[in-house]
């Protein structure tokens, strides 16, 4: 290819050489619109890229946005729940409670009924009782009333009939030489005497009864003494000849062993043997074994 054919050809858009005609100029400003419209193309892909970016950004914080709003939604429903549970709770114990109060006010009823019925008994007794005083006071008013009418009487016959009589029995009895009568007061000094000296003779005759019982009491006491402490000393007397037996008949057969020794060992030597000295035996052993039986 020559230059003048270059010269006749053009460049396209993929940058492939065409020939020139009519149709195929080049033309300049088309050229700046395609690079324009490039541009513009590139700054749409990035104003794209961008918005999709940000409407990703947007639906993750959305996202993030709803999970924060359900988290505090179920961490104000469990608080509320547990302040329910709680205030539940206390319901149920307060319901006890009144329950239990029931049962407290239903004795505390019956123990004010009973009390009510138990004053009331008291109150009938308590009005005859006040009624009984009232008889009494009237009864005691009575009295004396007859007290004094009585007393009036008795001043009237001393006065008026025993004096009189009494001084014309006495003036009788001296022209005979006979001692005059008695007075009443000395009457009644003499009965007091006499009463005072027969009190006294049954008071003492209760303090020689009580004493004649103290007496025999610690006379038992000391029979019962008596006969415990004879009864130990025989037992005591018993357990002693025991040992003393059981010492004896120990002995006795030590002897018969030491005999029967001797006896066998002269038989078969001819040489003089010393007289072998039996060991003591220790007396009370089997006396003290036989008085623990006996306590057994």
């Amino acid at each position: 290819m020559d230059i003048g054919e270059i010269n006749n050809m053009d460049v396209d858009k993929n940058n492939n050489l065409i020939p020139k005609n009519k149709n195929n100029k080049v033309n300049v400003d088309n050229i700046n619109n395609d690079s324009n419209n490039f541009v513009d193309n590139s700054n749409n892909s990035n104003s794209n890229n961008n918005i999709l970016k940000n409407n990703e950004s947007k639906l993750f914080n959305n996202n993030f946005d709803e999970f924060k709003d359900k988290l505090t939604f179920f961490s104000v429903l469990k608080n509320k729940e547990k302040e329910y549970y709680k205030i539940k709770n206390g319901v149920l114990q307060n319901m006890e409670n009144i329950k239990s109060e029931d049962t407290i006010l239903e004795d505390l009823y019956k123990e004010r009924n009973s009390l009510i019925q138990e004053y009331k008994k008291y109150e009938t007794i308590l009005k005859d009782i006040q009624n009984d005083i009232f008889n009494v006071e009237a009864l005691i008013i009575e009295s004396k009333t007859h007290k004094e009418i009585i007393r009036k009487q008795l001043t009237h016959q001393r006065e008026t009939e025993m004096y009189p009589l009494k001084d014309s029995i006495d003036e009788m009895r001296k022209s005979i030489n006979l001692p005059v009568l008695p007075s009443i007061e000395s009457e009644k000094d003499r009965e007091m005497n006499e009463y005072l000296t027969n009190r006294l003779k049954e008071e003492l005759e209760k303090e020689n009864q009580k004493k004649l019982k103290q007496q025999q009491l610690l006379l038992e006491k000391a029979q019962q003494k008596q006969i415990y402490l004879s009864k130990s000393a025989n037992f005591n007397n018993n357990n002693n000849n025991n040992n003393d037996n059981n010492n004896n008949n120990n002995n006795t057969i030590i002897n018969n062993n030491n005999i029967n020794t001797t006896i066998s060992n002269t038989s078969t030597t001819t040489t003089p043997i010393a007289p072998t000295t039996s060991p003591t035996p220790t007396p009370g052993k089997r006396g003290r074994k036989a008085k623990i039986r006996l306590s057994q």
